[in-house]
């Protein structure tokens, strides 16, 4: 379940389809778009209560295109093509461009949204966008290396061993055991950051469903990953104030906004429907019960753990 709505998801790429193609610059001005982006990227993003979804768009596509952006752009373009079926034409288009296979082009798109993210913890301040490409970054990671840990590497070091003559094997599965756990303790930074929880009365009702529903996602793969592979959680505790995300529908937000606040409270929904925040709600709950039993996992004597799980 996808936290970020998809007119928000819309919006931003339709955005970014307005800029010339890189493929048609000489390489001063492909050099002068970077140094414009980076600059771009390192300015703060002020949003304020009203700000709708297409002016906060507008604030990082376009003129103020930023790397955050692009990064998005690439993540979504990967995690779009490695959920494709065989016979989907816009995929081959890629595909075919790239002059490569499905693999071969998936794995340009994630190199591609790395690099973004790089730049980003270079010159980006805490923002709304960061954490959106954070937290869509894990999801493409997950799906492209896997969420092999640590505990894998450590299982089979007779096969590394075997296979240690073959350099871009070995290293290949390097990358399997440490890219989803790099990338979840980004996003877990990005949740906690004091500077960005800050800003939660600050920025519109939509902006703020948003956070919450990356935050509970992020929190269950968190447990999720800690408990199936005995890992130190990197979300230790949410933030002050935390509070689940309403099970509101991304049309139904969009057009009621603010109104639906006190309609729904921390309530289900009684429509008898599911959204993607009805099942991002869900595995939050989960996700408290998992992390429990991760932390009884941990109490060594069982005479003091039976009366816990009781």
């Amino acid at each position: 379940m996808i936290p970020v709505p998809a007119f928000l998801a819309q919006t931003a790429i339709a955005s970014l389809e307005v800029d010339p193609s890189i493929e048609k610059m000489s390489t001063r001005d492909r050099l002068a778009k970077s140094i414009l982006i980076t600059g771009n990227t390192c300015r703060e993003l002020e949003l304020e209560v009203y700000t709708s979804p297409n002016t906060f768009c507008k604030m990082f596509t376009g003129p103020a295109l930023r790397w955050e952006a692009l990064g998005l752009l690439f993540t979504w373009a990967a995690l779009a093509l490695l959920n494709s079926p065989a016979d989907d034409s816009l995929a081959a288009k890629l595909i075919a461009a790239h002059e490569a296979n499905k693999a071969g082009s998936a794995s340009t798109m994630v190199y591609c949204s790395n690099l973004c993210i790089s730049l980003c913890k270079e010159y980006a301040p805490a923002s709304e966008v960061l954490l959106w490409l954070l937290h869509e970054s894990l999801t493409l990671t997950l799906q492209f290396y896997g969420d092999c840990s640590k505990f894998a590497i450590y299982t089979h070091q007779a096969i590394i061993v075997a296979l240690k003559a073959s350099l871009h094997f070995y290293g290949k599965l390097i990358v399997l055991g440490h890219q989803a756990w790099q990338r979840l303790s980004d996003l877990a930074t990005e949740v906690l950051d004091p500077t960005i929880v800050k800003l939660g009365a600050r920025i519109p009702f939509i902006f703020t469903q948003t956070r919450r529903k990356i935050i509970a996602s992020a929190y269950w793969i968190d447990k999720s990953l800690a408990s199936l592979h005995g890992q130190v959680p990197r979300i230790t505790c949410l933030p002050q104030g935390f509070e689940t995300p309403l099970d509101i529908d991304d049309d139904e937000l969009l057009l009621k906004g603010f109104d639906l606040l006190h309609s729904h409270s921390s309530d289900w929904n009684q429509s008898g429907y599911t959204c993607p925040a009805t099942y991002i709600r869900a595995r939050y709950i989960l996700g408290a019960f998992r992390d429990e039993l991760f932390q009884l996992s941990l109490i060594a004597s069982t005479a003091d753990r039976l009366p816990k799980l009781e």
